[in-house]
């Protein structure tokens, strides 16, 4: 009879303790979800986005020049001009993420924020 009563006790004792393993098993891997989401949209620089209203709007290259990166690399930085809802807003990027090489007067779409209209990225 000793060895069935100490039987039942290991076991309910086991069973519980792997309800909380499961129970902490499922936290951790919400989680590690949650910061491996998080770190992709900032890689991608789509963090700024999240929750807001976005709309794309075409801007004009008002300047670009080429910057020396490192050895004999260069890429070629340029800065935008663009309007919404009457206002006119200024944004600089680097063209060297899938683009091509941009000109003064080239036109390009803009990925904004409609809330922050000064919130924008390349598209």
């Amino acid at each position: 009879m000793e060895t069935n009563h100490n039987y039942k006790n290991w076991k309910s004792r086991f069973e519980a303790s792997r309800k909380a393993e499961k129970k902490k098993n499922i936290i951790i891997f919400c989680f590690t979800i949650l910061i491996f989401t998080a770190t992709y949209l900032w890689w991608i620089d789509e963090l700024k986005f999240v929750g807001r209203r976005t709309a794309l709007i075409p801007a004009v290259v008002k300047e670009e020049h080429m910057v020396h990166f490192v050895r004999s690399y260069y890429y070629q930085e340029a800065t935008f001009e663009y309007e919404y809802q009457g206002d006119t807003f200024n944004a600089s990027f680097d063209i060297w993420k899938n683009r091509f090489f941009v000109q003064v007067g080239d036109t390009l779409l803009l990925k904004i924020a409609v809330g922050n209209p000064s919130i924008s990225e390349l598209y």
